[in-house]
């Protein structure tokens, strides 16, 4: 039989041990929250021949992640501490939360549709009061510390990060890591990317915009209502990923939008 005609898992298992044990490829991952443009960083790289994997939570108890690529990841490469190029991808953490929100929506309801019965109003509220409430804002701002340093063993707040010029490379417990802000125009995404992991005239291109989804009817109007508490502001603000990766006053100007007066410039 031939290998195009095998399942899609049979061809890249043997594709992930062939290049991993055989070939001694250099494995990359894009190891980083949802929400954050990794599936067009995956999907570019793996599209130009790196040996990439995509990866959001590396717990092995995790029931949902005991198959597939993630545990192989973690069985093969973070659990033995082999060599890998690991690139964190981070943003804005107020806009990571609001395109956090919509998905997880019909878990936090008992709205047979909330997409389509709840109003942008109800929408706000509940992210203002269920979200929070519920510690799911703290998922993607403790992210580094439940995954990276446990799984890996690398403290990304332990380097100091250049917030004017938005990535930093770096080398730490064996593995070459590259932290980039989303927000960097794709050019210069995949310049930086490109030299991380030695490609010239990467191309990256947007992909999972939330306008496209399920609930994509419901989230230009959800955007368009929502206010933000300022006690939750001040909470994401005075968070260590919002002021490691952006600082105050970054975090003022990009989020002006949600922002009541009396906490503007």
């Amino acid at each position: 039989m031939k290998l195009s005609r095998l399942p899609y898992k049979i061809k890249r298992a043997v594709e992930i041990y062939g290049r991993y044990y055989l070939l001694g490829h250099t494995p990359v991952l894009v190891y980083c929250t949802g929400r954050v443009g990794s599936i067009a960083l995956f999907n570019a790289l793996y599209e130009r021949g790196v040996f990439a994997f995509k990866v959001e939570d590396l717990n092995p108890n995790a029931d949902r992640r005991q198959r597939g690529t993630t545990h192989w990841v973690y069985s093969h490469v973070a659990k033995p501490r082999r060599p890998a190029k690991v690139i964190f991808i981070v943003r804005n953490p107020v806009a990571l939360m609001v395109s956090d929100f919509l998905p997880k929506l019909p878990y936090m309801t008992d709205a047979p549709d909330p997409y389509e019965t709840l109003t942008p109003a109800q929408m706000r509220h509940i992210f203002n009061t269920k979200y929070f409430q519920e510690g799911r804002h703290l998922e993607k701002l403790r992210w580094f510390q439940q995954q990276a340093e446990p799984y890996l063993g690398v403290d990304v707040y332990a380097q100091s990060f250049p917030q004017q010029q938005g990535y930093l490379r770096f080398r730490q417990a064996g593995y070459d890591a590259l932290v980039i802000r989303t927000e960097l125009d794709n050019p210069t995404k995949a310049r930086v990317v490109g030299d991380f992991v030695g490609l010239d005239d990467l191309r990256i291109e947007r992909m999972n915009v939330g306008e496209k989804k399920d609930y994509g009817d419901a989230y230009g109007p959800f955007k368009r209502a929502l206010t933000i508490k300022p006690e939750h502001l001040e909470t994401i603000f005075a968070s260590q990923y919002a002021r490691h990766f952006y600082g105050r006053a970054k975090m003022v100007e990009m989020n002006e939008r949600w922002l009541p007066q009396p906490m503007r410039p």
